[in-house]
């Protein structure tokens, strides 16, 4: 029987040059590879010309368009999407029965148009970004938040990794019920699975991020500098690059932290693996997450989480699988360090993986997305 046929049209893809670039949309799609045939189109911006590529990445046709802005504006950046998805769609729209937008901006802009144009294809959006949180740093009354609320107002299907990232679109939209259906983000279970610690001691600590100011790297750094005093032989690993990886390393040298620090730069998906074993406890102390999907990864190994009290994190961090960290300062960080030492014993380290594993393994979130993708 053939497949449905379903065009994902994304910001984010992995790529040879980049392959962590948005891996959790790659891990979506190739868990629908066993339920559809499914194609990216990867809109990109560049600085060089305007090019058009297809390959096959990881088994999956790959089309990618990059634009080249003659002004640096995400004005200019929707009308430009808008055109090269109108002109793709033109061409090829007749071989697809779904079009799922992977994140609604910018390239989202025309997607009221293309819905009338093309009332034979189902179209939906599934949201991740957090910039919703934020309103896109925007003002209030401003046509650029207008035009972005303005997408989520044709009566299409949405999707969005977790409750708090649905009411971030309500606030954002200013659409109290807004309708949305939860689909978290899926984790590859044959990678991310039950792995026993080679020490049982609950003070080895990781922390794996691109490390932007919204990941708040510092109030964990400080925290722990205080836990060494009590504990001395607790170790803290901190994965991934970004741009504060010298302001951190700044505040190890200057905490004189470089015997229990251990900086790993970029990591790939099979490191991260090994990184979270070879930890007890995973930290994430971000200012805010939609989802976390290392939080999630970091669970499926068997270590328990301390996470920020926000967004995402709370629908899955519960008390049997972790420490929520309800305020942002470092008193509250190396109290939650210091319970998770003393109560360390009291996880149930291949329960939580268990849970985990079936709850968000790519099967069972790729056969929800399908059932939701093809209604």
């Amino acid at each position: 029987m053939k497949k449905h046929q379903i065009l994902h049209i994304v910001s984010w893809f992995p790529s040879e040059e980049n392959p962590t670039s948005g891996s959790f949309v790659l891990d979506h799609v190739k868990g629908l590879q066993d339920h559809c045939e499914n194609t990216v189109l990867h809109i990109q911006f560049s600085e060089n010309k305007k090019s058009t590529k297809t390959e096959i990445y990881e088994g999956i046709k790959v089309i990618r368009i990059s634009l080249k802005p003659f002004l640096n504006r995400w004005r200019i950046k929707e009308i430009l999407a808008k055109k090269a998805i109108g002109q793709f769609l033109k061409k090829n729209a007749a071989q697809f029965e779904a079009i799922n937008f992977y994140g609604a901006y910018p390239n989202g802009i025309g997607i009221g148009k293309f819905k009338q144009t093309y009332p034979q294809i189902s179209f939906s959006i599934t949201e991740v970004w957090s910039a919703y949180h934020y309103n896109f740093n925007l003002p209030e009354n401003s046509k650029g938040k207008q035009r972005i609320a303005s997408i989520f107002s044709h009566e299409i299907p949405l999707f969005v990794v977790s409750s708090a990232l649905g009411q971030d679109l309500r606030n954002f939209t200013k659409q109290p019920n807004l309708s949305y259906t939860i689909l978290p983000n899926s984790i590859d279970a044959d990678l991310f699975n039950f792995i026993l610690p080679e020490k049982k001691s609950g003070r080895t600590f990781a922390s794996i991020n691109h490390w932007s100011r919204v990941k708040n790297p510092e109030v964990l750094i400080e925290a722990f500098a205080d836990l060494l005093i009590e504990f001395p032989d607790s170790k803290l690993i901190l994965g991934g690059s970004g741009e504060l990886i010298p302001t951190m390393t700044n505040l190890v040298n200057q905490l004189n932290l470089t015997e229990a620090v251990q900086f790993l730069g970029n990591l790939t998906r099979q490191e991260v693996a090994r990184t979270l074993a070879q930890a007890n406890v995973y930290c994430q102390s971000s200012h805010y997450e939609t989802f976390s999907i290392i939080c999630v990864e970091a669970l499926a190994v068997g270590r328990p989480v301390i996470a920020t009290k926000i967004g995402g994190m709370v629908d899955f961090i519960h008390e049997t699988k972790g420490i929520l960290v309800p305020e942002q300062t470092k008193e509250g960080w190396l109290n939650a360090l210091k319970k998770m030492i003393h109560t360390y014993d009291q996880f149930d380290l291949e329960k939580i993986s268990s849970e985990i594993c079936d709850r968000y393994n790519s099967k069972t979130i790729s056969t929800l997305y399908f059932n939701e993708l093809v209604h």
